[in-house]
């Protein structure tokens, strides 16, 4: 799916950065298939629940190869963690309509990733950052109804990789 969020880095060494960030994106159970038919509308057989993750993560940025690279190309490492929001909304309602029917269901999880931030002016944070992100949800949340038993899957793995394209400021 698709996503926004926000992050304040602050910088501690040459090499150490914290950062804090908050953001929605939807979740896709991966066994649910979408038929689109005319005019761009679409039918999800079975699905039973639709699903936004809305984590608050903190954590660290590890700068690599500071020495050996010039400061227009500065790649990193990255980890972090914290608690997240699920929000499970009915999966045959329309989009927005349905958000008002839904439920929300915590708990917490992590990532780690690899990035890069380029451009010479360090004031100017364009980068990307490829993460696998951990987010658990032990109880499950039923996401698919099987037509031919009645059996509903519940869908426990809320995470997944990411692909987070970074767009900001920095300032002193």
């Amino acid at each position: 799916g698709f996503g926004v969020g926000g992050m304040f880095r602050k910088m501690y060494t040459r090499n150490i950065f914290g950062h804090i960030g908050f953001s929605i994106s939807s979740v896709e159970d991966e066994q649910v298939v979408d038929f689109i038919y005319q005019y761009g509308n679409s039918i999800s057989p079975g699905k039973l629940n639709r699903f936004l993750i809305i984590p608050l993560f903190c954590g660290a940025e590890y700068r690599i190869f500071a020495d050996e690279i010039r400061n227009n190309f500065r790649p990193f490492v990255d980890i972090g963690g914290g608690p997240f929001m699920l929000y499970s909304s009915p999966g045959q309602e329309e989009f927005f309509s349905s958000l008002g029917n839904g439920q929300s269901h915590y708990s917490a999880g992590g990532y780690i990733g690899l990035g890069a931030y380029w451009g010479e002016n360090q004031g100017t944070l364009i980068g990307v950052n490829f993460r696998f992100v951990y987010a658990p949800y032990p109880k499950g949340i039923e996401s698919l109804e099987n037509g031919l038993t009645g059996e509903r899957v519940r869908k426990k793995e809320f995470g997944g990789f990411y692909i987070t394209l970074t767009f900001g400021a920095g300032y002193e």
